[in-house]
């Protein structure tokens, strides 16, 4: 459902089915989910056992934010210095197909001490680290082009991580950088590196 001018949707919830003429009461809770490219998520959950208003606010997104929900693109984004840090456990960054481009320094996402973070569908271009991951457990990575930075990926005490179909091209120093005796467990599966950049 779209919502009006003002913002607004009226959701007609159903807490019956009907099976054979015989009509069942679910006491199951309903959850609303509201996404627009370009903002942060946002959800909750209620019960629709009486009229009730919600309100549900979704943030536009910009660089230098930090990510506690969901959040997809809706256009490219410049960064001077990091454009995204995360640090909530279960967010999801979808780029969407669009590019975060940068000016040498900093990341186009940090994301560290939290987990099941989840990045896919963006491209990465021109930082001092594309993305950096510190202490991060079963983080997802698909569908990712890092390019033209310093390093692309950094990995330090990554743990159960996975990074899929993905691309590195043009940067100058390391296009994947995985330290410490920490990080174990992690899974590279059909990434595509430039000959001739160091791991």
């Amino acid at each position: 459902l779209n919502t009006d001018s003002d913002g607004k949707v009226d959701l007609p919830l159903t807490e019956f089915y009907m099976d054979q003429n015989v009509r069942y009461i679910t006491t199951n809770n309903h959850t609303i989910k509201v996404f627009k490219a370009g903002y942060t998520k946002n959800e909750t959950v209620l019960s629709a056992n009486i009229s009730q208003n919600v309100n549900l606010t979704i943030s536009d997104l910009a660089c230098g934010m930090t990510l506690s929900a969901d959040s997809v693109l809706g256009a490219d984004l410049n960064s001077s210095g990091t454009c995204f840090t995360i640090n909530s456990n279960g967010v999801e960054l979808d780029g969407n197909n669009y590019t975060i481009t940068g000016d040498q320094t900093g990341s186009a996402v940090v994301a560290g001490n939290s987990s099941e973070v989840r990045i896919k569908d963006l491209t990465v271009d021109n930082f001092s680290i594309g993305i950096w991951l510190e202490r991060q457990n079963a983080t997802n990575l698909t569908n990712t082009w890092i390019r033209n930075s310093t390093q692309g990926l950094f990995i330090e005490d990554g743990t159960n991580d996975r990074f899929k179909s993905s691309n590195f091209s043009g940067n100058t120093v390391h296009d994947l950088n995985v330290t410490s005796s920490f990080s174990t467990s992690n899974y590279l599966l059909n990434l595509s590196m430039e000959p001739g950049v160091n791991l």
